[in-house]
C-alpha cells in the first residue's frame, strides 16, 4: 500500500526533475542512516582512527601510575583486598618523596578491623591532598531506574577526605572514549586531582565542553610511565630519590593480561587503540589520561552534530547537479578530491586543534549523490549493450559480440594481425544424405551435428567463423588474443571428432545415414576484423595461414585421416599431444612444401598397438623419403597390419610401389604435390 503510494507520487513528478529527486531522497536517507547506530558505528570507527594516523602524544612527566600488579601480589604475599595500613604506608612514602596529589582507583567501602581503618584515615587527614574512589552503581527496575553512591567506608570519611568519581562512561560498542566532569554530588576523579594539582586549570574544559568530554589518549595501553606497587612501598630501595616528586600519583589494578587483546582482565577496557590491537586500558590509566588532557587543555572537542548533519546534507545536494552531468570517471575524481580534502581537514583538526569533525554526516550524503552518476551511465551503456546484442548475436560468435559492445568502434570496416589457429570441418557424406532426405528432415540432421560441433567450439573458447553448408570454419585467438589458441584448438578438434563419432552411431540407428567428419587445423598470422563494406559487413580472419588449414582439411581425403595440422600448428604446441607425421605436401596453388602431421590423441590416451603403428610408419616415412622402396614397404606394410588397416601407410604403400616400377627423378625432395584442393 504504501508503496503503491510513493510510486503515484513519483508519477506526478515531472519526467526530467524525476532523477534529480531520486538523487536528493538517497541524499536525504543517507543523512538519516549517518544518524542511526549503523552510521554511529562508522564514525566511532573514524574516530579511533585518527589516534592510529596521528600516532602517540607525549606523555606529561607529572603523572605516574603505581600498579597493583602480579609482581606486587608476588612481592607482598597477601590476599587482597590488602591491609589498609599498607596503603597507609604507601602514602605515607609518597608524599615523602615529594607527591603532589594522590587518586586511589581502589574501592574502600566495606569495613575492616578498627586498627587497619585508624591507620588509613590517620594517613589521609595528615595528607588532604589524596583522592578516595566513590561509584555509582544504577540499578533498573520494571518502572524505575536507581543510582546508587558507592562510598568509602563511614570509619574512613572526614570533613577533608577528597572524593573522585571513578565510574566510566561507555559508549555502545563498550569502547571508553569519554567521561564526565560531575557526577551526582561527586566530580570525576581525573577532575578532582587535576583541581588539586593545578586549581586554576579546566576552566575552559567547564565552560566550553560541557560535562561530557572526550578523552585526548596520549596512546595505547601501557604509555603512561608506572612502578609496581611494592617498589613504591619500598621506594628508598627499589626507586630512585624524587620519583614521586611534584606528581599526580593514581593507584589501581594494572595486569600484564591486559596486553594480550584477546581478553580482559578485570578493571580494563576496551579503548580507540584497542580497535588495531593494542589490548585493553586498565581502568587507572584512562584516568590518568584525562588529567592529561585537562591539564593540556587538549580535550577532544566535539563539533556540534546537528552543524555537520547540515552541512552534509547542503553538499549532498548541491554535489547532484555536478554528478548527474558528470561522466563517472569526472565524479569518481571529483568524489575522491573530496574525500582527501575532507580526510585532510578532519586530521587536522584532530591534530592541530584537539577538535573532531563527525566526516561520516559530510561523506555519506556526498557519497549517495553520486551513486546516481556511474548508475545512469550503466543504464546508457546498458541500453547501447541490449542494441548490439539484439542486433549481432545471431549471426556474431558471442566473444565477438562482447568486444563490440566493449568497444563499439570496431564496427568500423577493417582488421589487425593477430596470432591464431583456424579449423575447417567438413562433413563426409553429406552429398550422399541430401539425395536420400527430403530438405527438412536434412536441415534437422544437419543442425544435430552443427550443434554438437559448436558447443564443442564454444566451450574450448573458439569463436565460430562461418558456417558454409556442411562444413564449419573457427578460430583461436581472435577477436580476443589467446595465447593457448593451438593448444585450445588441438583439443577441441579431437572433442569434436569424438562427438561426430558418436552422433554418427545415434543418425545411423535412427535415420541410416553414414557420416564422419574431416578437421584441418593451422595456425599462423592472420588479418582479423571486419571485413566488407560500411552497411555489410563480417568479422572473420584471412590470410595464407586461413587457405592452408582450409587445403589440410581436404588433404585428409588423400591420406584416409581424420584430423591434419599443419607444420607451425605442431610447433605451437609443446607435447601435449600426440602426433603422427603423415607426409611433405605441395597444396595446390603453393610453391612451397608443408610437413602436415595427423593428431591423434592427447599424450597417454593411445594403446599399444596404435603406439607400434605410429613407429612402424615413421620408419617407414624415412626410408620412403630416402628412396629406399623395399625397406620402406616392409614398415609401411607392419603399419598397416598393426590395426588391420590405416590409410596413410596405405597411401604411401601405393607410391612406394609405383617408384620402385617408375623411379622418380634424381632431384626428387619426397614432397608430394597434390593435384586437387
Amino acid at each position: 500500500m504504501v508503496s503503491e503510494r510513493i510510486r503515484s507520487l513519483y508519477a506526478l513528478v515531472p519526467e526530467k526533475a524525476r532523477t534529480f529527486v531520486l538523487a536528493a531522497a538517497l541524499v536525504l536517507l543517507a543523512g538519516a542512516y549517518s544518524l542511526s547506530p549503523w552510521g554511529q558505528a562508522l564514525n566511532r570507527l573514524a574516530f579511533d582512527s585518527l589516534f592510529l594516523l596521528r600516532g602517540p602524544l607525549p606523555v606529561s612527566d607529572e603523572v605516574i601510575l603505581v600498579a597493583i600488579d602480579e609482581p606486587s601480589f608476588q612481592q607482598i604475599g597477601q590476599q587482597w583486598p590488602w591491609p589498609r595500613s599498607l596503603h597507609a604506608r604507601l602514602i605515607e612514602q609518597l608524599f615523602a618523596d615529594g607527591a603532589r596529589a594522590v587518586a586511589f582507583d581502589v574501592m574502600f567501602s566495606e569495613p575492616s578491623p578498627e586498627t587497619e581503618d585508624r591507620a588509613l584515615r590517620t594517613a589521609l587527614e595528615r595528607h588532604p591532598q589524596v583522592v578516595l574512589a566513590t561509584d555509582f552503581n544504577t540499578m533498573t527496575r520494571a518502572n524505575f531506574v536507581q543510582e546508587i553512591q558507592v562510598l568509602p567506608a563511614a570509619t574512613l570519611l572526614s570533613e577533608a577526605t577528597r572524593l573522585g568519581r571513578i565510574n566510566h562512561r561507555t559508549d555502545d560498542d563498550g569502547f571508553i572514549r569519554q567521561f564526565e566532569l560531575f557526577g551526582p554530588d561527586v566530580r570525576a576523579m581525573a577532575f578532582e586531582v587535576a583541581q588539586l594539582y593545578r586549581p586554576d586549570c579546566c576552566r575552559r574544559a567547564v565552560e566550553q565542553a560541557g560535562e561530557i568530554q572526550y578523552i585526548n589518549y596520549r596512546g595505547p595501553p601501557g604509555t603512561v610511565p608506572l612502578v609496581s606497587y611494592y617498589q613504591a612501598l619500598e621506594r628508598e630501595r627499589f626507586l630512585p630519590p624524587g620519583t614521586f616528586k611534584d606528581k599526580m600519583v593514581f593507584i589501581g589494578l594494572v595486569t600484564t593480561s591486559a596486553a594480550d587483546p584477546t581478553s580482559r582482565a578485570p578493571d580494563h577496557f576496551p579503548m580507540p587503540y584497542s580497535r588495531f590491537g593494542a589490548g585493553y586500558i586498565p581502568g587507572v590509566e584512562i584516568h590518568a589520561n584525562a588529567v592529561m588532557s585537562l591539564l593540556a587543555d587538549d580535550l577532544i572537542a566535539q563539533i556540534p552534530e546537528g552543524l555537520t548533519v547540515f552541512l552534509g546534507l547542503a553538499l549532498g545536494l548541491g554535489l547532484v547537479f555536478f554528478f548527474l552531468r558528470a561522466s563517472p570517471v569526472q565524479g569518481a575524481l571529483a568524489l575522491a578530491a573530496y574525500a582527501l580534502l575532507l580526510g585532510g581537514l578532519v586530521l587536522y583538526l584532530f591534530m592541530a586543534r584537539s577538535a573532531y569533525l563527525n566526516a561520516v554526516h559530510l561523506v555519506l550524503p556526498v557519497l549517495a549523490a553520486y551513486v546516481l552518476s556511474p548508475y545512469l551511465h550503466y543504464a546508457r551503456q546498458r541500453h547501447q549493450r541490449v542494441f548490439i546484442e539484439r542486433a549481432f548475436s545471431s549471426y556474431l560468435a558471442p566473444s565477438v559480440v562482447r568486444q563490440l559492445i566493449e568497444d563499439p568502434e570496431s564496427l568500423k570496416p577493417g582488421g589487425q594481425n593477430v596470432e591464431a589457429t583456424i579449423l575447417f570441418l567438413d562433413i563426409e557424406g553429406f552429398t550422399a544424405l541430401s539425395e536420400r532426405f527430403a530438405p527438412e528432415e536434412l536441415i534437422e540432421i544437419m543442425n544435430r551435428f552443427m550443434g554438437a560441433i559448436t558447443e564443442e567450439v564454444l566451450r574450448h573458447d573458439g569463436m565460430i567463423d562461418k558456417f558454409i553448408g556442411d562444413a564449419v570454419m573457427a578460430v583461436w585467438g581472435a577477436p580476443l588474443a589467446d595465447p593457448e589458441h593451438a593448444v585450445k584448438a588441438c583439443r577441441a578438434a579431437l572433442t569434436i571428432a569424438e562427438r561426430v563419432r558418436q552422433r554418427a552411431a545415434e543418425e545411423l540407428h535412427l535415420t541410416g545415414a553414414t557420416v564422419k567428419a574431416r578437421i584441418g587445423l593451422n595456425s599462423g598470422t592472420v588479418v582479423a576484423g571486419n571485413i566488407g563494406g560500411e552497411k555489410r559487413f563480417d568479422y572473420t580472419v584471412l590470410g595464407n595461414d586461413v587457405n592452408l588449414a582450409s587445403r589440410l582439411e581436404g588433404v585428409n581425403k588423400q591420406y584416409g585421416t581424420g584430423i591434419m595440422i599443419g607444420e607451425a600448428t605442431v610447433n605451437a604446441l609443446s607435447g601435449q599431444f600426440v602426433l603422427r607425421e603423415i607426409d611433405a605436401v605441395r597444396v595446390k596453388g603453393k610453391k612451397q612444401p608443408v610437413a602436415i602431421f595427423e593428431l591423434q590423441a592427447e599424450v597417454g590416451a593411445l594403446s599399444e598397438l596404435h603406439i607400434e603403428r605410429n613407429e612402424a610408419y615413421a620408419a617407414g616415412l624415412a626410408c620412403y623419403r630416402e628412396a629406399r622402396w623395399d625397406d620402406a614397404l616392409k614398415n609401411l606394410l607392419k603399419a598397416q597390419r598393426a590395426l588391420g588397416s590405416d590409410g596413410p601407410s596405405e597411401t604411401l604403400i601405393a607410391r612406394a610401389r609405383e617408384y620402385q616400377q617408375d623411379p622418380p627423378p634424381p632431384d626428387w625432395d619426397g614432397v608430394y604435390d597434390m593435384q586437387t584442393k
